[in-house]
């Protein structure tokens, strides 16, 4: 297989880099934003499809068919850890329909959670449930942060 315009083959075994960047929305005009496969270290995500040095690795295998473990993402989502505290009920009042991203900061400023990444909410009181859990599933050691 050769390389698009490149004039250089690829076989099994060979590594490449490379950068995802998806873009998507409800008008002319992306709304939304996805890139993934950064080179490990690499920050740089503006205008993705220009930053080359921060595109990550790709490793080629010898053969298809591979027997390749769970991701452990995948076990937390489908099996999330019970939490050892009830749920902590935050509220805010939205002046009208939205997208709302929630995430909770401990108090010198870090992130511990992502709990809600723009999720359409309507207008009026909502209540979100955070776990007291961080995004590793593991229980803070303070949930008043």
């Amino acid at each position: 297989m050769e390389l698009a315009g490149y004039g250089q083959e690829i076989r099994s075994r060979d590594s490449f880099n490379m950068g995802v960047e998806l873009l998507w929305g409800s008008t002319d005009w992306p709304d939304q934003r996805y890139a993934d496969n950064l080179m490990p270290g690499a920050t740089s995500r503006e205008f993705f499809w220009t930053a080359v040095p921060s595109w990550g690795p790709v490793y080629l295998e010898a053969h298809g068919d591979l027997n390749l473990p769970v991701p452990s993402y995948i076990t937390q989502a489908l099996n999330p850890p019970k939490p050892a505290v009830p749920p902590v009920p935050i509220t805010y009042n939205l002046p009208k329909d939205a997208l709302v991203t929630v995430a909770i900061n401990d108090a010198q400023g870090n992130r511990v959670r992502n709990l809600i990444p723009a999720l359409p909410r309507t207008q009026g009181p909502n209540t979100e449930y955070w776990d007291g859990l961080d995004d590793n599933g593991k229980e803070c050691s303070s949930r008043r942060l």
